[in-house]
């Protein structure tokens, strides 16, 4: 009866730990190395960006009113855009919401619109990973290192201005923007084994 009850254990835990380690893979999947090309274009436009200076900008006729669009609408779950980083070589699957099924395929965005917003709007855009399968190495991202979210064909830069650590419960941080920025969040520290006590954040302002 108790070998019964032991094997029954073991058949159990190998279960238990296939199905993690199944989503473990399927979430490493999402993050793909930049291939030569894609590298050898991000940085040139990263020399652009680098040379850029808004002060010296100027407007000599005021701006048309440009008419209202319908904020964009995804299914939860749907690939819907790329995370870019080419300082870590590396473009992420980005997909909508950031409950446990979306963010075991890849990087999630959120989708609360009274606080975030996507690319091209207004406002603040917030992506979340977890720290042990897409995030690995996101604290290698230091201020003045360059991201881009592509979606719908359109490529959207971002300057990292800072990067911070604070409390899971921490609610200042996803909040409404005034300008147009980018917020990367994940779970910290990076090697701890369990459920993390404290998240890692990365600010970017665009550009």
């Amino acid at each position: 009866m108790m070998r019964t009850i032991g094997i029954a254990l073991i058949i159990i835990g190998l279960t238990f730990s296939g199905y993690h380690l199944f989503n473990w893979f399927l979430a490493r999947q999402s993050a793909e190395a930049l291939t030569q090309k894609e590298i050898k274009k991000y940085k040139s436009i990263v020399k652009t960006v680098e040379s850029q200076n808004p002060k010296k900008e100027t407007i000599t006729t005021p701006p048309k009113p440009r008419k209202k669009k319908e904020p964009p609408s995804y299914n939860a779950g749907e690939k819907m855009a790329e995370l870019i980083i080419p300082k870590m070589g590396k473009k992420f699957s980005v997909y909508w919401g950031t409950d446990e099924k979306a963010l075991k395929k890849g990087v999630g965005m959120y989708s609360n619109r009274k606080y975030t917003v996507t690319p091209g709007e207004k406002g603040h855009v917030v992506l979340s990973g977890h720290r042990d399968t897409v995030f690995i190495g996101l604290d290698s991202i230091q201020p003045g290192d360059k991201l881009a979210v592509k979606m719908n064909n359109k490529v959207y830069w971002y300057v990292v201005e800072k990067h911070w650590i604070t409390d899971k419960d921490d609610r200042s941080v996803i909040v409404p923007t005034k300008t147009e920025r980018l917020t990367l969040t994940t779970c910290y520290p990076f090697d701890y084994f369990g459920h993390a006590p404290d998240r890692y954040i990365i600010q970017a302002k665009r550009v």
